[in-house]
């Protein structure tokens, strides 16, 4: 019986192990996309709604005029 609770324990230990370490690699991934999807966001961006406080992931209107002529340089 002690040996069978034994397991168990062990078992929740590594399944607990396995979802912090997941959730750390979470957390590192979204940190590393957060820069490049807020470049993107930001490039399509006009100058006053980058420099606008609170900051705005979503522009109100897309300028793909200005990707456009940075992708031929």
């Amino acid at each position: 019986m002690n040996h069978l609770r034994q397991t168990e324990v062990r078992r929740l230990q590594k399944t607990f192990g396995r979802f912090l370490i997941y959730a750390c690699l979470l957390a590192l991934a979204v940190s590393m996309l957060v820069p490049f999807l807020w470049m993107f966001a930001t490039s399509l961006m006009d100058d006053l709604e980058v420099y606008s406080f609170p900051p705005k992931f979503i522009p109100k209107k897309f300028l793909w005029s200005m990707t456009i002529i940075y992708s031929a340089l």
